[in-house]
């Protein structure tokens, strides 16, 4: 998602309105001095996640204030918004030193995502916590 609400010379005018990226890999993005929103974006992200880390998510919000708002939920992992799915261990993942991640559902963060992406899409309007 993030690669596809950069800013770009080629991307249509009106294409994007807004954004909504679920547990983003924002490391590339944090790490590109060029890169920068076409649109709002609003980046929901368990604090735990630890296949796709807050923090250089973190690094984007702080970079571009008024264009990348953070949602962040302490306690959740990667796939918090997945109905009824019990916190487990997935190995194969490249972006972990060991290969395993946690994955599973954080109900009061998947409540949460619940109602605030219709609110943005409706309003446009970013959300903080």
């Amino acid at each position: 998602m993030l690669a596809a609400s950069r800013a770009a010379a080629d991307l249509p005018v009106g294409l994007l309105l807004r954004a909504v990226a679920f547990y983003p890999g924002c490391t590339g993005a944090a790490k590109n001095a060029i890169w920068s929103p076409a649109v709002p974006v609003q980046i929901l992200i368990g604090e735990s996640d630890d296949w796709t880390p807050a923090q250089p998510c973190h690094e984007l919000a702080a970079r571009y204030p008024t264009q990348v708002r953070l949602i962040d939920y302490p306690g959740a992992y990667h796939d918090f918004d997945a109905p009824d799915a019990p916190l487990r261990m997935r190995y194969g993942a490249t972006a972990t030193g060991d290969g395993y991640v946690h994955l599973g559902t954080n109900e009061p963060a998947r409540q949460d995502a619940l109602a605030r992406v219709p609110r943005l899409l409706e309003t446009g309007g970013l959300e903080s916590r």
